[in-house]
């Protein structure tokens, strides 16, 4: 606005003074020449209608210029580019958030979690001694429901969690639009986490996604995945068949016992037998 403003008394000034210029070859009077240098020198100043303002730091925004669908074909990687996976200022990150669905605050309590997971729960690796399982979390605003296993597939495989010859890093993923998870992992991590150990974890995760906090549901899956790892949680349905394990062989076992005992007395003389 103040651009068109100068233009607009620039103009002004333009046409007065052509009006008040005598005609080319004429000699100006002294009194035209002290009215031009007044109009002049009546000039607003340039600084007052244009104002020496700093162009805007991209730096400054949080959120991107230009958004863009989050795929499988650029989902970021967390130990690549950790700014784009929403980590900003960390040392280290095993969570990617391009979609920026975490604050940070949320994001650095479940790296926590991993961290403390890192250090607490170990594994013989051939080669390498007693190290960690390695868990990457990843999280997408929205992806076709067919294309969630390939694209946990492909980040386990793309940011390499696993050790060399251990095969022992896993991926879960978590799609905010319809509330589901999907885990992968690679064989090293088995029999901690097999397929029939994920069929049982599936719905408690799924349900926390329905029913708690975004970032509530992620910790609260994050953490029993964690605890699964270190044997320290069976999935609800695998606790049911240990039970009913238990409680076949508790009923066996007393069969047995009542069948030894009643062998037992059968065998011992009677006291009638005794006093013949």
């Amino acid at each position: 606005m103040a651009v068109f403003r100068l233009i607009n008394i620039l103009l002004s000034l333009a046409m007065a003074y052509t009006f008040q210029i005598p005609r080319i070859n004429a000699a100006p009077s002294s009194k035209c020449r002290n009215l031009t240098m007044l109009e002049l020198s009546a000039l607003p100043d340039m600084n007052e209608l244009l104002p020496n303002e700093e162009p805007p730091n991209l730096w400054d925004y949080t959120e991107p210029l230009v958004t863009k669908a989050t795929t499988l074909e650029n989902f970021p990687n967390p130990f690549v580019n950790p700014i784009e996976c929403n980590r900003i200022d960390v040392q280290e990150s095993y969570i990617c958030d391009p979609d920026r669905i975490l604050r940070k605050v949320e994001a650095d309590r479940i790296d926590e979690l991993l961290s403390m997971q890192r250090h607490n729960s170990k594994h013989h690796c051939e080669g390498l001694g007693d190290v960690p399982f390695r868990v990457g979390i990843a999280i997408i605003n929205s992806i076709p429901e067919k294309d969630m296993t390939t694209l946990a597939s492909e980040l386990l495989d793309r940011w390499n969690l696993s050790h060399d010859k251990c095969e022992d890093g896993i991926v879960i993923l978590f799609v905010k639009r319809f509330g589901k998870v999907s885990i992968k992992w690679h064989k090293g991590v088995e029999p901690y986490i097999n397929a029939k150990v994920a069929s049982s974890i599936y719905p408690i995760c799924n349900n926390l996604l329905h029913t708690e906090k975004m970032s509530v549901a992620i910790e609260k899956c994050t953490s029993f995945v964690i605890k699964r790892l270190t044997g320290e949680v069976l999935p609800s349905k695998e606790m049911h068949q240990m039970l009913v394990i238990l409680l076949i062989a508790s009923v066996i076992g007393l069969g047995y016992v009542y069948i030894i005992i009643t062998t037992l007395a059968e065998l011992q003389p009677t006291p009638r037998s005794q006093s013949r």
